[in-house]
């Protein structure tokens, strides 16, 4: 063995060891959310309208992020929402004289912040959540004259702040999420939305931060082989002047 790796390498099995004890840091867990067996309420129309029966839904979803120790335990601290959307479709038969048709979409734009609470599995988003709704409302019958004005509307809002209970996070593919949000468009007078939100998981993936202990052990090494190193040019320095 080279002498001058021989002081280097046997201080290394201790900062190996030392980064080897050393745990993960906590790390993100990501769960993705399916809603579209929730459903949608639309007040304020000539009728009300309640999705189902009176229409489907095409999509609807969510993404949360959330502070956790590993896939299946979650921890205190700052969580988030984004990717949260839905699509609708109503199909409302009126009396046999005419069908109420058309349809409600809501897209989140950007990211909405918050903090979850580990101990009841909540996660409160109380950063706005900003939304585009896009509202058309039209109508089929036999004769014209039987139909109701149509509605469109395309509109920005910020939502208020949002509870999301999640459940089953200690079990992979368990979670769920049961809550209820409420939009507003001023479509022909204000038509309120009512969501009630029936989340399933559709996957997650949880992503650890560095372990320090790597640094640690790789820093430990590197020091000793420079100390090393300059006792051996000492040495020589010493030599030379005897």
């Amino acid at each position: 063995m080279t002498p001058r790796l021989a002081p280097a390498l046997a201080a290394a099995p201790l900062f190996l060891l030392l980064g080897a004890a050393a745990p993960a840091r906590a790390g993100t867990l990501t769960v993705e959310f399916d809603f579209t067996g929730s459903s949608f309420s639309i007040n304020g129309l000539v009728f009300p309208v309640s999705i189902p029966p009176n229409g489907s839904f095409t999509a609807a979803g969510a993404v949360v992020h959330l502070p956790a120790a590993g896939p299946l335990t979650p921890s205190n601290g700052p969580a988030s929402l984004e990717s949260f959307g839905l699509d609708v479709t109503v199909d409302l038969p009126v009396l046999s004289l005419f069908t109420i048709t058309g349809n409600f979409s809501l897209v989140q734009s950007g990211l909405a912040a918050g903090t979850f609470n580990a101990a009841n599995g909540v996660a409160l988003i109380d950063q706005a959540l900003h939304v585009d709704q896009f509202l058309r409302i039209g109508c089929t019958a036999a004769s014209p004259g039987l139909c109701p004005p149509p509605i469109q509307s395309t509109i920005n809002e910020a939502l208020g702040i949002l509870t999301l209970p999640i459940a089953g996070l200690s079990v992979n593919g368990a979670a769920t999420i049961i809550s209820t949000i409420t939009v507003t468009t001023n479509a022909a007078g204000t038509v309120t939305g009512m969501f009630h939100l029936v989340g399933t998981e559709v996957s997650r993936t949880f992503v650890p931060e560095p372990p320090r202990g790597l640094g640690l052990a790789a820093g430990g090494v590197a020091l000793v082989a420079l100390a090393g190193s300059r006792r051996r040019r000492g040495a020589r320095r010493a030599r030379s002047r005897s």
